[in-house]
């Protein structure tokens, strides 16, 4: 799919696909980028919420 975006992401290569072929590369890449939001954002809440754990867990002591 890289490729494909790739390719397509020139002017002159995109006027060679037909709509339904342009709608699909629009939706895929859409997808991707909603994809790695939504990893990023995944990643900031595992980090932010990590140390609560630490300090939210009755049967953690420290040594």
């Amino acid at each position: 799919m890289a490729t494909a975006r790739d390719w397509a992401g020139h002017g002159a290569e995109r006027d060679e696909l037909n709509p339904v072929e342009r709608a699909f590369l629009d939706s895929s890449v859409g997808l991707a980028h909603a994809e790695r939001a939504l990893a990023a954002r995944r990643g900031r809440r595992q980090r932010l919420l990590t140390p609560c754990l630490a300090v939210a867990d009755p049967g953690h002591r420290s040594v």
